[in-house]
């Protein structure tokens, strides 16, 4: 998650913010990893999602065999993350809902 951590601090540099501390970085690092997560399953078709809430009913079910599933319907997560990340950018640094 180095990347997600980088991109925090440059958020933070971009908005003028010199003091965030360690919760507030950890509390803007999980809004965007939902924020991908969110993008990621609107990308998924009702029958993939049918599937992926069966999936996630197993408790074995962790955030690698989300990846992999995701990879494997065909959806680009690496696509999904920029997108989403672009977004939540956009949203924070114009003051709106993530910050």
């Amino acid at each position: 998650m180095q990347n997600i951590d980088e991109f925090v601090d440059r958020l933070l540099s971009e908005k003028g913010v010199t003091n965030a501390d360690s919760a507030y970085k950890e509390e803007l690092k999980e809004k965007i990893l939902s924020k991908i997560d969110e993008t990621a399953l609107e990308q998924l078709n009702d029958t993939q999602l049918a599937e992926l809430v069966k999936l996630v009913e197993d408790p074995t079910f962790d955030d690698d065999k989300m990846r992999s599933y995701i990879t494997n319907v065909g959806i680009n997560i690496n696509n999904i993350a920029m997108t989403a990340m672009q977004a939540f950018r956009s949203q924070f640094l114009l003051g709106g809902q993530y910050e």
